[in-house]
């Protein structure tokens, strides 16, 4: 007999069938029964439930969180709670997406991950990440999620969940307390459920119906299709709408950047304050612009290739050339080229790369440095002079950072404080000579400037020590390009590698790409490394979706299995990211290189390159890294998803120039753009972001624009774009403009010259040229005054003036007055108008006002005309 059951979940206003909970952790909430049976203590923690001190858990509701403490020792990171999940996950089978939600308060700032070690056929396998984030708040409940699938081929003998808690660090970094390595917490409310259609939302959140209209569907990620994951539009329910695929390109906030540009950067769409933003707020033009060209690619599906150069004596001919050589190429060449500042057997060998990165420009590339700066301490004491210097495992010399940023020298290591003040004398000198490389052959040139990358791998200098030591140094370099050398052209890329970030055995802990993200005012674009065949990272655009930037692959390259044979298919790095990574705006393969493999598998020897076959001799080995070198190369540049060299196009006129031409209208200019289909003009009355419309299109040709039809004095705001076929850049920096008023525009059609002086009188016969606007009479003829006159009204004689003024419109306003004294006033508008004005038929009226005190009343009176611009 077969039974069937559902559990109905009310939505809104509708009643919708949605899957069941699958929850394999029991009493979660630690509610009800303490923590045992099913939790226990691993490497010897010691586990309480105790009560929240408020009275509530995470954020309301239940009084009991579980506490974790006593985490020292060589396993003090995974000291913790554990439990078996073998039956919850046998229940369900292999190949099951989970979602896993836990919540953690840490005493000091560490990384979290839930990790699943597992055993098929009692063989135990490399462990999984659950769920993971870095969290930098102590004190504060934080929600750490994540999505992993489980799949395994026999049978599943052993499942255990624990979790991995540490501040990391080098051996021979500073050392953190105990209590601050492995610091001690709090654990609430810990979950995995079933989330088949791997979007971080429940399948019991979502929908099993396809019929109904309004809630997300549990089998599809993208219920809408229109770009933007369930769970993002579910974040934001003002902005977004699973089921509504037009909302994708709605601007919901007015901030300027569409919904799916801020899902592509990870910003809040419902919040105009939470959007796309440099680092740098004195970013240039140049930079402001392709930062938005990326965000803009990401966000329609498409995504820009880059080829590393190590050498550009040796590699550009192969690795560029030879790729837009390629039998099918099509003459394309990489979108991106990236250059190396360091030499082999120098510090520096920039010179040359600078001439080839310039002329790459002017060919339409995009310039990437990759910048493994040598070891200063190793320069400092003149002892540097192979390649084993380049920050590999062996380049770890006298390292001390916090000696090198303390501007005194004084740091946590044996080092003298003149031997951390040498090193940072050279350190800051290279950069000083790279950034007058950088100023000669690339002025305002935007550049993706990434130095001390794989940060969170051991083989560098920098890498796998404190935060604080980390973020100090990319501090340091940063602040002495941006602020030092006054260079606002930069986009700083701070990426990690993706390999480490993994566990790669059963006892591995791996290394998150984001735990030495050093701040969101420091960097613009994050990524991860990856050197494998794309079947199994973790999810990268999910552990970067927590910081507001752009998300690239600025380097990639075949695992050992295939760079040692040519066997990489490069259509497996765009389907990658097509299906796992579409925020990806652009991606790099390294170069190939020839080396000395080593037998020994000692990573203090080598560079991390061991032998595929350890029972041959060392002999120099080529390893297959570049496109060009690998499969299906063409085939990559032709992708409709990928955009090559001849197809970059992202840079707006350098400025634009808007004037009044007349009362009615405005003349525009703007230096011509290489290559565009036309320009765009834009205009606001108030350059609010969300007040732009299109004012009109140019053609390619035409850097000009004539713009009618205003009204007198009327201020528009102005910017423009270029256009390549259906897409735009963006825009140049807004500029205002007044169109002249009535009497600037009789000025300039009776003067020739708009600006001429308000009080000049050039035909001399005594009105000045306002006076002779608003008589209506012409400033370069003698012309005649108002004049005087006695009006008899009512049998009383007063005094009056008569004079033309113009009818509306004018901007002048006339106002007769009076006095009985003409040394010391005060002068009264009493006058008033006698009879009816006479109208002239050319614009003009005239008219006679007359004083309101009779002659002969007052010893004295004397009227005079005043004339006002508002």
């Amino acid at each position: 007999m077969k039974t069937a059951s559902i559990i109905f979940c009310i939505i809104a206003s509708g009643i919708f069938a949605c899957a069941a909970h699958a929850n394999i952790i029991t009493n979660a909430d630690f509610e009800s029964g303490g923590y045992a049976p099913f939790w226990s203590a691993k490497n010897a923690a010691s586990l309480g439930l105790m009560a929240v001190s408020n009275g509530a858990n995470h954020t309301g509701g239940g009084t009991y969180a579980l506490r974790v403490s006593g985490r020292t020792g060589s396993s003090g990171s995974q000291a913790g709670p554990t439990a078996n999940i073998t039956s919850g996950l046998t229940a369900q089978g292999s190949g099951k997406t989970w979602t896993t939600r836990v919540w953690v308060k840490l005493d000091a700032y560490a990384s979290v991950r839930v990790m699943v070690q597992h055993a098929v056929n009692s063989i135990a396998l490399p462990p999984l990440i659950f769920a993971e984030c870095v969290v930098l708040t102590p004190g504060t409940w934080v929600q750490v999620t994540g999505t992993q699938t489980l799949s395994w081929s026999g049978t599943l003998t052993q499942a255990q969940i624990y979790l991995e808690i540490e501040q990391l660090q080098r051996s021979n970094s500073s050392i953190p307390a105990a209590q601050s390595r492995f610091p001690d917490y709090w654990l609430d409310d810990i979950s995995v459920d079933l989330d088949d259609d791997g979007d971080s939302l429940l399948n019991s959140e979502e929908s099993t119906d396809h019929v109904q209209m309004t809630i997300s569907f549990a089998d599809n990620a993208d219920s809408d299709s229109d770009g933007i994951p369930d769970d993002f539009e579910r974040k934001f329910p003002t902005a977004l709408d699973p089921r509504n695929a037009t909302d994708a390109a709605l601007d919901f906030d007015h901030d300027g950047w569409s919904n799916i540009e801020e899902y592509t950067t990870a910003t809040d769409p419902a919040d105009a304050l939470s959007l796309p933003a440099l680092s740098d707020p004195e970013a240039t033009l140049a930079a402001r612009a392709l930062h938005r060209y990326l965000i803009h690619l990401a966000a329609t599906g498409r995504h820009l290739v880059g080829q590393m150069v190590g050498d550009v004596a040796t590699d550009y001919a192969p690795y560029v050339d030879g790729l837009a050589n390629l039998p099918g190429g099509g003459g394309r060449y990489p979108a991106v080229l990236g250059l190396a500042p360091e030499g082999f057997t120098a510090p520096l060998d920039f010179a040359t790369d600078a001439q080839t990165a310039a002329q790459y420009v002017a060919a339409g590339g995009i310039i990437t440095l990759n910048w493994q700066i040598y070891n200063p301490w190793v320069k400092s004491d003149s002892t540097f002079g192979n390649a084993n210097y380049i920050g590999t495992a062996t380049d770890n010399y006298r390292v001390d950072i916090l000696g090198l940023v303390a501007t005194n020298g004084v740091g946590v290591t044996t080092n003298s404080p003149a031997s951390n003040l040498a090193a940072r004398a050279a350190l800051l000198d290279w950069c000083d000579q790279t950034a007058t490389l950088l100023k000669q052959h690339l002025p305002g040139v935007p550049i993706l400037m990434r130095p001390f990358h794989e940060m969170n791998g051991g083989w560098f200098w920098w890498g796998h020590r404190t935060r604080e030591e980390y973020t100090a140094l990319w501090t340091l370099v940063r602040d002495r390009f941006v602020t030092y050398h006054d260079m606002h052209n930069l986009l700083w890329v701070c990426s990690a590698s993706g390999n480490e970030h993994v566990p790669l055995s059963a006892f591995g802990s791996g290394t998150s790409v984001e735990y030495y993200y050093p701040g969101d005012g420091l960097v613009d674009v994050v990524g991860a490394h990856f050197y494998e065949n794309f079947t199994s990272p973790f999810d990268v655009d999910r552990v970067w979706a927590r910081h507001p930037k752009i998300l690239a692959m600025p380097e990639f390259g075949s695992a050992l299995s295939t760079r040692m044979s040519s066997g990489f298919d490069n259509r497996w790095v765009i389907n990658a990211i097509r299906t796992r990574m579409p925020r990806v705006a652009y991606f790099t393969c390294w170069n190939s290189w020839t080396n000395h493999d080593d037998d020994d598998n000692n990573p203090v020897t080598n560079s991390g390159n061991d032998d595929a076959y350890p029972l041959l001799p060392d002999t120099p080995t080529h390893k297959y890294i570049a496109i060009a070198e690998n499969g299906y190369a063409a085939a990559l540049l032709a992708d409709p998803g990928v955009v090559t060299r001849d197809e970059v196009a992202f840079m707006p006129p350098a400025s634009l120039g808007a004037n009044a031409e007349s009362s009615t209208g405005f003349a525009l200019a703007w230096p011509s753009v290489t290559g565009n289909t036309g320009y765009r003009i834009e205009i606001s009355t108030t350059g609010a972001p969300d007040s732009w419309t299109t004012s009109t299109s140019t053609a390619p040709n035409i850097a000009a624009a004539t713009l009618g039809g205003f009204t007198p004095k009327s201020t528009c705001y102005f910017r423009i774009r270029s256009l390549f076929g259906s897409d735009d850049t963006l825009p140049t920096d807004a500029i205002n403009a007044t169109t002249w008023s009535h009497f600037q525009q009789w000025k300039n059609d009776t003067l020739g010259d708009f600006a001429a002086p308000d009080y000049a009188d050039a035909d001399a016969d005594g009105l000045v040229n306002l006076l002779e606007y608003g008589f209506c009479t012409h400033p370069l003829t003698m012309s005649q005054a108002p004049t005087h006159s006695v009006a008899n009204v009512s049998g009383s004689n007063y005094l009056a003036l008569t004079f033309r003024r113009r009818v509306a419109p004018s901007d002048v306003s006339v106002i007769v007055e009076a006095t009985s004294d003409l040394l010391h006033g005060p002068w009264l508008p009493e006058p008033v108008p006698f009879g009816t004005p006479v109208d002239n038929g050319d614009g003009t009226e005239t008219v006679i006002f007359h004083d309101i005190i009779p002659t002969g009343s007052v010893p004295s009176r004397f009227l005079r005309l005043r004339m006002t611009l508002p």
